[in-house]
């Protein structure tokens, strides 16, 4: 893809990928934690992955070249950073994190990999894939969806609120609810996230609140050309949508404000103008003096002379 996706996290969320794996390992300091050579037909991804194309076996050319070079190294150096497996019920055993080393050593040919076994206290769906997650994010570039995908399945696996998580993965709760947000995408929006053509969550909600036309026309573009949809392409449709809903509405209230003042004055009688006349209190004693009435103190006289022009007009 021509745009990588955004999905990868800063410093505070390494680091805090570095206490999980801290708190993993005191978890476990009692318990029966071993790292063993296993046959690496033995070992096998774990089919609920984070990442939608390793499970499929889609990997994108970038992602191959980028497996392909790391093959290479484990073949020069071998590979110091365990692979971490739990024991499979239906025999061997399944990947927790590390499945890029796995593919890679399979690539350079070895028969063995290192592997990390969780101890039975260790066996924690939730605690599991927050870690995949956490380690998907700082290696890889995940699809938008895989993303949200993945944070969906650690609040309903770990209990954890929206904030909460967003504390464990050393991001705000904006940017869970961002994510979160793209589950509810349909249509055309849905298929480029599906496809791996949005690559930013900003160019992604933007796509979302355009028409389904020119949604339609992104992806098939998308799809011919085999490049990410532009975020510049897509602001610039949202602005000009923006617009011609603003002209619309305008023009759709238009008539309306038109037929409202024609209800509010009758045409078959003129026009009526106001006018403003300004008077001091020496001046406006006198009017009321020669309309006949008495004027009294000064706060009373604009009240004074409408009673009476009211008595003199009855």
């Amino acid at each position: 893809m021509a745009e990588r996706a955004e999905a990868t996290l800063g410093m505070s969320s390494l680091d805090r990928l570095r206490e999980l794996k801290e708190e993993t390992e005191r978890r476990q300091a009692g318990g029966r934690r071993r790292v063993v050579d296993l046959p690496i037909g033995e070992v096998h991804p774990d089919p609920r992955q984070v990442r939608s194309d390793f499970v499929a076996d889609v990997l994108s050319a970038e992602d191959q070249e980028d497996l392909e070079g790391l093959a290479r190294n484990i073949a020069a150096i071998g590979i110091h950073n365990p692979i971490h497996v739990r024991p499979d019920a239906e025999g061997g055993y399944v990947i927790i994190s590390g499945e890029r080393r796995w593919r890679a050593a399979g690539i350079a040919g070895l028969e063995v990999v290192p592997c990390l076994v969780a101890a039975e206290g260790e066996l924690d769906t939730g605690r599991n894939t927050l870690t995949q997650l956490s380690e998907n994010l700082q290696r890889s570039n995940l699809k938008l969806l895989d993303v949200a995908n993945a944070l969906r399945r650690c609040l309903d696996e770990t209990g954890l609120g929206q904030a909460e998580l967003a504390k464990e993965l050393g991001k705000s709760k904006s940017w869970v609810s961002k994510y979160l947000a793209l589950l509810k995408a349909e249509g055309p929006f849905r298929a480029a996230l599906d496809e791996g053509f949005l690559g930013n969550p900003e160019t992604a909600r933007m796509f979302g609140r355009l028409d389904k036309g020119r949604q339609e026309n992104l992806l098939r573009r998308a799809r011919k050309h085999q490049q990410a949809i532009s975020h510049a392409e897509v602001a610039r449709l949202d602005k000009q949508q923006s617009k011609e809903s603003q002209t619309r509405q305008a023009d759709d209230e238009g008539p309306q404000r038109v037929e409202n003042e024609s209800e509010r004055s009758n045409p078959s009688e003129p026009a009526l103008s106001e006018h403003v006349v300004r008077l001091t209190s020496r001046q406006l004693r006198e009017l009321i003096a020669r309309l006949g009435g008495t004027p009294g103190e000064d706060s009373e006289l604009v009240e004074c002379l409408l009673g009476v022009l009211a008595t003199s007009l009855a």
